[in-house]
């Protein structure tokens, strides 16, 4: 996966990226975090039926606070509880 997202960083032609079933540990939710630091291409991410505890939704909803370019966030399947709420909402603020 590192390498997948290392790519990613210098991307300009993939727009959407389906992390479906995908099991983000924490490593591999860093090396996520840092391709979102740096591209600004991908418009679309789809983050479906995979496991988000508190810190890698806090991880996610800071850098979605800063790159703007991601227009739509599919977490369906994500366990949300109203901690994670909290995050996803402060994103928009």
């Amino acid at each position: 996966m590192k390498y997948l997202f290392d790519a990613l960083k210098i991307n300009k032609s993939i727009k959407q990226l389906n992390l479906t079933f995908v099991n983000l540990n924490k490593k591999i939710m860093e090396y996520f975090i840092d391709m979102l630091k740096i591209n600004k291409t991908i418009t679309c991410l789809y983050l479906e039926d995979i496991s988000m505890d508190d810190m890698k939704i806090k991880m996610l909803c800071k850098i979605l606070k800063i790159n703007k370019n991601i227009l739509h966030l599919q977490l369906s399947d994500v366990n949300i509880n109203n901690k994670r709420v909290k995050y996803l909402s402060d994103m928009f603020s």
